[in-house]
């Protein structure tokens, strides 16, 4: 039984995999590598390069030295470089370029689709279920957006999503230690990779408890019947979290210090006691992020972006997700309300769901789409659960055959998919139109190029969006300087920057990020009654320019 269940388990698995694959691998280079895409990756060039005077941030005390060289562990106070370690091997073996960035994400995104198969499977015992399941994410526009692009490297996150809820699962199943302490570990390495990792662990107790109510504590107690048990959990789970726990206790909180002089207005600019403003807000973003267009503004070069509406276009997950939700939240009220169990399942996918866009409703920075992606896959087995049992009602009423049933199955899913293949469709030809606009303008590669002709200049990156590019692409050692938000110079210190050494990279107008340091500069070149010279100007595919390569020269007597 189990030898004829295999071919049907691999075209479950392959199925979706081959499908994901061929909507994440064309337009490799497009849009242009971001900064926020490579922020791992200098650090792993200065390993490799051996050029350990690099400017990528810095974050003390999270720098340790071994054998003589800085091992960074910390990008900023809520992101680690765990991803710097998975990757290094790859860029040891086949060098920092473009394949091996966006190929690493692709890669890391099929593994996090294969366990979110594997999870759902498991979670419920249907194999058609976890099929189709896979499919959608397969097919999920925002899903193969932010895993070609790896925007904010989320791709990691979902793989050790992924396969830590596999694990759990399959160790609280099997009453199989062994596996839920590898889930406590993955779990531990999510929460050092990222910070808002920690809405998973802290959606899944309350979600239990919901599941088994009073008989949570003798299950648990069940499957970790001893002391020793609890302690080997607890050590998996700490050894995965060691660097983010290590970097808090050094720096009090240093995670949490965004929102440590309010707690209501972050840095970032979020107020988080409007909880209802923000909940309406994230419902608003999550039928954008459905839809497959929301990463798609910031890709056409909208900087400031923010859902405003809701968006039932695009996908059909757009409106499917919310009316699957609506539909069993229903469904299993009024089976509470008769007396009649509710399947298990259904109470922890419902309760992930809710608890997870609830966590997502507080940030110590920005209300963000990829914040929404820790939802996944959650809605995705609940829409195709409604698929499905809408199908059975079908059959019920109109008495279709078995045969008839299953075509009928068939006919739905290759409808979905057809459906959801045009923003996938629409993304690509953003990307083959335009290249992506300001910071993700493929413009980037030749900027790296000109960088590369001239290893003597020292490059003062005077906005956001390009240092971590140019130490990660270039091939000879670059010299750059950061000059924006925390490192941004006074016009005085700019002025001492103006030789012939130094060259300076600044963005277009349109798509500045960081307007003061702009402003710094052009006071600076006024104060020292200095010349600008344009070196090179950087268009984009349409025309546009996009960034400007300049030099200064003080007057004859001032040199």
């Amino acid at each position: 039984m189990a030898f004829r269940k295999f071919p049907a388990v691999m075209i479950a698995m392959l199925l979706p995999a081959v499908l994901f694959l061929g909507a994440t691998l064309p337009n490799l280079p497009l849009p242009g590598l971001q900064y926020d895409e490579l922020y791992y990756v200098p650090p792993a060039a200065a390993l490799l390069k051996q050029q350990y005077d690099t400017d990528y941030v810095k974050i003390d005390p999270s720098v340790v030295h071994l054998f003589g060289r800085p091992f960074p562990l910390m990008f900023n106070y809520y992101t680690s470089f765990l991803r710097t370690y998975v990757t290094l091997p790859v860029f040891a073996l086949w060098g920092i370029n473009v394949a091996t960035v966006r190929g690493s994400s692709i890669a890391l995104g099929t593994i996090a689709l294969l366990f979110f198969i594997a999870f759902t499977r498991r979670l419920t015992g249907r194999l058609e279920v976890a099929a189709m399941t896979g499919v959608l994410l397969a097919l999920d526009a925002s899903f193969i957006a932010y895993t070609h692009n790896d925007y904010v490297a989320a791709s990691l996150m979902m793989a050790l999503k992924g396969a830590g809820l596999w694990a759990l699962l399959r160790g609280w199943q099997e009453h199989e230690n062994r596996w839920l302490y590898l889930g406590a570990l993955l779990m531990g390495l999510g929460i050092t990779d990222r910070a808002s990792f920690l809405w998973l662990p802290f959606s899944l107790a309350p979600a239990l408890l919901l599941v088994h109510g009073k008989a949570l504590l003798p299950e648990v107690t069940q499957r970790l019947p001893q002391l020793k048990h609890w302690l080997f959990a607890a050590l998996a789970f700490a050894l995965g979290a060691a660097v983010f726990i290590a970097f808090n206790l050094a720096t009090f909180g240093g995670t949490f210090s965004p929102m440590a002089g309010s707690f209501r207005h972050t840095t970032g600019g979020a107020d988080n006691l409007d909880f209802f403003g923000n909940l309406y807000l994230r419902l608003q973003m999550l039928t954008d992020v459905f839809s497959g267009g929301y990463l798609s503004h910031a890709i056409a070069g909208e900087v400031a972006y923010q859902t405003t509406g809701w968006h039932f276009s695009g996908s059909p997950l757009s409106w499917l997700v919310p009316l699957s939700f609506c539909y069993f939240v229903a469904k299993a009220l009024m089976r509470r309300m008769a007396r009649l169990p509710v399947k298990r399942s259904m109470v922890f996918l419902l309760a992930m769901t809710v608890l997870l866009l609830l966590f997502t409703c507080f940030t110590p920075t920005l209300h963000r789409g990829h914040q929404l992606l820790m939802l996944y896959p959650f809605p995705h087995i609940l829409v195709v659960l409604f698929v499905l049992e809408m199908l059975v009602r079908q059959r019920m009423i109109w008495r279709f055959s078995a045969r008839t049933h299953e075509r009928l199955w068939v006919a739905v899913l290759l409808v979905l998919m057809l459906a959801m293949a045009r923003p996938i469709i629409d993304y690509h030809q953003l990307l083959q139109r335009t290249g992506g606009r300001g910071v993700w303008s493929d413009a980037i590669y030749a900027i790296v190029a000109e960088a590369d002709q001239h290893p003597e200049r020292t490059i003062v990156c005077m906005d956001w969006g390009f240092n971590a590019n140019l130490l990660a692409l270039t091939k000879p050692p670059v010299r750059t300087i950061r000059n924006y938000e925390t490192t941004r110079r006074t016009p005085q210190q700019l002025a001492q920057l103006f030789d012939p050494t130094h060259v300076f990279l600044l963005h277009a107008p349109a798509y500045t990020y960081v307007g003061g340091a702009r402003e710094d500069f052009f006071e600076a070149v006024e104060q020292a009654r200095a010349q600008v010279d344009t070196l090179r100007v950087f268009h984009q595919r349409e025309g546009q320019p996009v960034a400007y390569l300049v030099s200064v020269s003080k007057p004859h007597k001032e040199q």
